[in-house]
């Protein structure tokens, strides 16, 4: 294959459905883990795009100690901590293994363990090379060339993107309806506040052709307009900033109470829009506003009184 394509091709030890056991403070409950990945780190840095080393303490460089990379969710949902002892039941041929965790993969796939075991001198033996893992290099057929070369062969092919991409869809439509419900409640506030805006300019409608009758010009009008708009819009962008950041530090808090961990943070692009938005709303009313004070009958308003 790597006279046919560019790619590279790194050997490791990787195990499906791993069940994890006698973690933190449910020792009854077990977990699977879809991928057990046990490899050079250096080449799980680069294929996976983690920094592990610079998160490591030394003793787990230094030392030959089986360890175990956990998700980040079971620092949260089972109270595990680094040192900590977890049971792993990696199939029928290696039965139970413990290992110390080292630390926590901080990903939004977190179906995905890292373990030395491989890498070890003494135990390394008990866990041949049964996987190679492939960085396709963009590659967009190599998969269907895997499968038609060694799926006779009983070989198991698996695109680990298209793995990520569909378990990370679920998160995804998550964090969309996170932002759905986000946009509603900003959109809410805005109607109240158009609203509220057109009641005011109605009642306001005599005072402001007193005004124009004694000599207040639009420019004049227009200028207070524009520092109301401002003034509204810092109080209703502060209101927004308080209320993502309520929703993005408490709900990861409250997914705990269903033994369960996610951060969600809306991107930067997400805001720029919601921003963009209420923009746009403001300078729809207060143009409107504007417009039809400029455009008012004087004389009739006056008759009105």
């Amino acid at each position: 294959l790597e006279n046919d394509y560019e790619i590279s091709a790194k050997p490791s030890v990787i195990y499906e459905k791993v069940l994890l056991m006698n973690a933190g403070t449910d020792h009854e409950q077990a977990d699977t883990l879809d991928f057990f990945v046990s490899m050079d780190m250096t080449d799980f840095n680069e294929l996976f795009c983690f920094e592990l080393t610079m998160s490591l303490e030394a003793r787990y460089l230094e030392e030959e100690i089986p360890f175990v990379l956990l998700p980040i969710r079971y620092f949260y949902t089972r109270g595990l901590k680094i040192g900590d002892q977890v049971t792993l039941q990696l199939n029928k041929t290696h039965g139970i293994i413990n290992l110390e965790v080292a630390g926590f993969l901080d990903t939004s796939f977190d179906e995905i363990a890292y373990t030395n075991i491989a890498t070890l001198e003494e135990i390394a033996s008990d866990y041949p090379v049964n996987s190679l893992v492939i960085d396709a290099n963009g590659e967009t057929d190599l998969l269907k060339q895997l499968a038609n070369r060694y799926g006779s062969k009983m070989y198991y092919v698996l695109s680990f993107t298209e793995l990520a991409e569909s378990i990370g869809s679920v998160f995804t439509t998550a964090g969309d309806l996170f932002m759905i419900i986000t946009a509603a409640m900003i959109l809410s506030f805005l109607v109240v506040v158009i609203n509220n805006l057109s009641l005011v300019f109605q009642s306001m409608k005599k005072e402001y052709a007193k005004l124009k009758t004694l000599g207040v010009k639009n420019r004049d009008f227009l200028i207070n307009i524009l520092k109301e708009a401002l003034l509204t819009g810092l109080i209703v962008s502060l209101f927004v900033l308080g209320e993502v950041w309520v929703l993005v530090t408490a709900l990861p808090r409250i997914m705990l109470f269903f033994n369960y961990y996610r951060e969600i943070v809306p991107g930067w692009s997400t805001l720029m829009l919601g921003g963009a938005i209420m923009i746009f709303a403001f300078c729809v009313s207060y143009g409107l506003n504007y417009f039809r004070l400029k455009r008012m009958d004087l004389i009739h308003e006056i008759r009105q009184e």
